[in-house]
């Protein structure tokens, strides 16, 4: 869900530092509206090969995984960058 962009920063001409140019890391959201999950993953219905509740129930057997849960498609405002 989080990436980090790296930008530029040019200082005005008209200053002390003007030769200087930061560089600073941008986070970036593919679903900004849960910015505290790290990773999200989409099942699509087609399959069927198994019910939500057993999916969780087995991914929680994974090792370091903290928390799971699934999210209500209604809440996610930006759907769109899902779509890939």
């Amino acid at each position: 869900n989080k990436n980090a962009i790296d930008v530029l920063n040019d200082a005005d001409d008209n200053n002390l530092f003007s030769e200087t140019k930061t560089k600073f890391s941008l986070p970036v959201f593919l679903v900004p509206e849960f910015k505290k999950i790290d990773f999200f993953l989409r099942i699509d219905d087609e399959l069927k090969v198994k019910t939500s509740k057993e999916l969780i129930t087995e991914i929680k057997k994974i090792p370091f995984i903290t928390t799971i849960y699934e999210i209500n498609t209604d809440k996610i405002k930006s759907k769109n960058n899902l779509i890939f």
